[in-house]
C-alpha cells in the first residue's frame, strides 16, 4: 500500500477531522529533478500531497504516533 493510503487510514483511525491525498501537477522529491504533468510524465513521477485536518494537539499526536510512516518523507 502506498504511504499516502496508510496515512489516510491512520488519520481515519485516529478520528482526525479530515484527510485527503492528491497527486500534484508538478514538484520534486529529494534530490530528484522537478517533474511537471505532461504526456511523458507517469503518475509515479509526480509527488503526492497528503493533507490532514485536526486540532494542533491531534496533528502533533498523529505525527508522533505515525513517525515511522513519516520518517524520510
Amino acid at each position: 500500500r502506498p504511504v499516502s493510503g496508510a496515512l489516510l487510514l491512520a488519520a481515519k483511525r485516529q478520528k482526525l477531522a479530515g484527510a485527503a491525498a492528491r497527486r500534484t501537477d508538478c514538484g520534486f522529491v529529494g534530490d530528484h529533478p522537478i517533474n511537471a504533468f505532461s504526456a511523458e510524465a507517469t503518475a509515479f513521477d509526480l509527488p503526492v500531497c497528503v493533507e490532514l485536518l485536526g486540532t494542533r494537539e491531534q496533528l502533533e499526536t498523529f505525527c508522533e504516533t505515525n513517525a515511522d510512516l513519516l520518517r524520510g518523507r
